[in-house]
């Protein structure tokens, strides 16, 4: 499951939205730092049509397993702090609407690598909240089949699109570090430039995959969560969700949520078209790593 936790910290690094629209936000000071507000995530989730059963990724036994255990593991790691992104995705019906919409534009490496806005925010201090969603379909039978990939050296060597570059580096990397994490990464991510303009935007997350069945490696669940939040000055805050499932015909998806809360930015306009920039071509370079895994 190594390799599982290293393709999902280096599609983490991207989140990207068309649009920013400007309201008063909820979380203050710089939006909070936790990103806790119920309130805000309910009005994210807003017009979100109800879970059904058409359109399963994985199959519905799969799927009710990973939305019934994957909020027991949340809970039981002491990381309540996640179950309001988890619950975009799970509800006590089963998997929701967006899960099932998220999937079916999951990337392939054929389609367009889209990603869905979910929600964002700005207020009149230049602080913006953006909370993003997307997938990808990898060939793989079992998210296991990354465990010798090292997803993160494609980021290593840096990413450049639309005059924009992007770089992450891996700071550590811990094997079975205890509360049930399979893996635990410290990674330090730097956003050099947008769309030609200097910028020194950094972030330090830690980022774990769990196991919700020590038997079962069927279904996986990756929390992010950033770093010395108080020393950052592009960032008030950034949490991560990745679910890992199985599917039919040798395949894997991968179903992302990011909460970013970014700070100080009298442009946010142009670091989100940086953002969808190199999501792009990040999906674009990572994804002859599944292929080379058959």
């Amino acid at each position: 499951m190594q390799s599982v936790i290293r393709i999902c910290f280096a599609l983490s690094i991207l989140s990207i939205v068309p649009a920013c629209q400007k309201k008063k936000l909820s979380n203050t000071p710089e939006m909070g730092v936790a990103a806790k507000s119920e309130a805000a995530i309910k009005e994210a989730d807003s017009g979100v049509s109800s879970p059904n059963t058409k359109g399963l990724a994985v199959g519905p036994e799969k799927e009710a397993f990973m939305c019934e255990q994957g909020e027991v593991v949340i809970r039981q790691i002491e990381k309540t702090n996640f179950l309001d992104l988890f619950h975009l995705l799970c509800d006590n019906k089963g998997t929701t609407q967006r899960f099932k919409d998220l999937v079916a534009s999951a990337y392939d490496g054929k389609n367009e690598a889209k990603v869905t806005l979910i929600s964002s925010a700005s207020d009149e201090m230049f602080n913006t909240r953006l909370i993003v969603g997307f997938a990808m379909k990898a060939p793989l039978g079992d998210p296991a089949q990354f465990f010798a990939l090292k997803a993160h050296d494609v980021l290593l060597n840096g990413l450049r699109s639309n005059r924009s570059e992007m770089i992450a580096k891996v700071e550590s990397r811990k094997t079975f570090p205890g509360r049930r994490s399979i893996e635990e990464i410290i990674i330090n991510y730097s956003l050099s430039k947008s769309e030609g303009g200097a910028l020194f935007d950094t972030r330090r997350t830690e980022f774990n995959t769990y196991l919700l069945d020590e038997a079962r490696t069927d279904v996986t669940i990756s929390l992010e969560e950033m770093l010395d939040v108080e020393k950052s000055k592009s960032y008030s805050g950034f949490r991560g969700i990745v679910l890992g499932l199985q599917a039919a015909n040798n395949e894997t998806y991968l179903v992302f949520l990011n909460d970013m809360f970014i700070k100080n930015r009298i442009d946010p306009l142009r670091l989100q078209r940086t953002l969808l920039a190199l999501n792009g071509e990040m999906q674009r370079v990572m994804f002859p790593l599944f292929t080379k895994a058959k």
